[in-house]
């Protein structure tokens, strides 16, 4: 009988065969790459150039996180030799970060999942545990590959570094080293009353975001001091002088590490995306000519309800003045405009028509500025 058990009457199994079987069934199963679609992006000016359709202004935020989506994707093809290249978009509330990361996650074609991160703590704290995004993840993807490319956003990350307080919190730090821990990868286990769940983190790419005040203030003090900057990116100290206007530009991963971000985790973010403040031409592009723009989104609403919209070129200026004046950036412009639509939405005749216009703003200009 040789190799050959018995298992039965007339029936014999091999013994290497079932031992090579059995070892196929244990082994841990090696994540399938998900292949993006045909037109995706080949390149990083590929992606930049798909994100300016989408996003108005923020070049230098861009550039660099064109290059972070490239090497993403690389790993989706299944590329696993380049490193991760995790982000950090720092800069004013209002001025495109969130957007700018779920425009990049629909690029890549992978779940998007966004996260606040003040609504964590160290495990042991009040507060959510930090693989707990893990859940998230599952629950935002179609499919487990998805989950495992899946980007995670994370917003309100300066609130974790007590910048300009006290003694920095234990839970804060203790954060900190929580969302160091997934980046590190590996697999996470994670359970809750309802449901256990497990996910390999090393393939998620996170984009951190945040607005940083005081930031500027770190950079000056730095380019001033005489010390040379340390860090990727650093430039000599007197041609980062010539540029003090810009200070945002000019940050490296020493100012975060000065603000009171953990070196470790800062070390392993290796992309910062500066976010700078929208002016008021920048405004007007976003509300009427980006792609999926505020204007668009309720033309399209209006039309399918034969009601005839339109917004007058005066009127989008006053209102992208109005956005920049009282510092609410792109999701003032929103506000605003939605304002103006319901009052006239509610005394709308016949006609089926709502226009907006310069004189309209100009009338309840007063009331408006008080509400933002």
């Amino acid at each position: 009988m040789g190799n050959l058990v018995e298992c039965g009457k007339d029936i014999y199994l091999c013994k290497s065969c079932a031992e090579t079987a059995l070892r196929c069934f244990s082994a841990k199963p090696v994540p399938a790459a998900v292949q993006p679609a045909m037109s995706a992006p080949q390149t990083p000016r590929e992606f930049a150039e798909e994100l300016d359709k989408s996003v108005i202004g923020q070049r230098e935020a861009k550039k660099a996180l064109s290059v972070a989506l490239w090497k993403h994707a690389q790993r989706l093809r299944g590329n696993t030799a380049v490193p991760p290249a995790h982000v950090l978009l720092y800069g004013p509330t209002g001025c495109g970060k969130t957007y700018l990361a779920q425009c990049a996650a629909k690029l890549l074609d992978v779940p998007f999942v966004r996260v606040d991160a003040t609504t964590f703590s160290e495990t042991g704290y009040k507060g959510r545990d930090v693989q707990e995004i893990v859940f998230n993840v599952l629950h935002a993807a179609k499919t487990r590959s998805q989950a495992e490319h899946a980007v995670v956003f994370v917003d309100e990350f300066d609130k974790l570094s007590a910048h300009g307080g006290g003694d920095r919190q234990a839970y804060q730090r203790g954060t900190q080293h929580a969302f160091l821990t997934m980046l590190e990868g590996g697999v996470v286990t994670v359970e809750n009353k309802q449901e256990t769940a497990e996910l390999d983190v090393s393939g998620l790419l996170f984009i951190f975001a945040g607005a940083f005040p005081g930031l500027d203030e770190v950079i000056s003090t730095r380019l001033h001091s005489g010390e040379r900057a340390i860090g990727f990116g650093s430039q000599p100290l007197g041609k980062a002088q010539e540029n003090t206007k810009n200070l945002i530009t000019q940050a490296v991963s020493a100012d975060f590490m000065t603000y009171g971000v953990e070196p470790e985790l800062i070390g392993r973010i290796s992309v910062l995306a500066p976010i700078l403040p929208l002016g008021a031409p920048d405004l007007v592009r976003i509300l009427t000519e980006a792609d999926g723009s505020v204007a668009a989104q309720y033309g399209a609403f209006f039309s399918q309800l034969g009601i005839d919209f339109t917004l007058e070129p005066a009127a989008a200026a006053k209102l992208a003045e109005l956005a920049h004046e009282t510092s609410t950036g792109a999701r003032g412009l929103r506000g605003w405009l939605e304002q103006l639509i319901a009052s006239q939405l509610f005394d709308m005749s016949e006609s089926k028509s709502i226009r907006i216009t310069v004189e309209q703003l100009e009338g309840g200009g007063s009331r408006g500025r008080k509400r933002g």
